[in-house]
């Protein structure tokens, strides 16, 4: 008599877990490449002015989106 577990993880989670693990990755070791790319580059300050700069415009697009969100409200 074959035993079925019911609680086992089928393969598509595994997968899906690989692929997700596999991106985190890729994407870290893109985030370090270009933090010492602009560490070589500009130095100390001008690596904390650069990613300083990425954070505002970030959050500038992320206020756009918020205001038009409540304005439909």
């Amino acid at each position: 008599m074959a035993y079925k577990d019911d609680d086992a993880l089928g393969g598509h989670f595994w997968k899906w877990f690989l692929g997700v693990g596999l991106l985190a990755v890729a994407g870290f070791v893109l985030i370090v490449l270009l933090i010492h790319g602009s560490w070589v580059r500009w130095g100390a300050l001008g690596t904390l002015l650069f990613f300083f700069a990425v954070i505002l415009v970030v959050a500038w697009f992320y206020d756009r989106r918020q205001v038009k969100d409540y304005e439909e409200l």
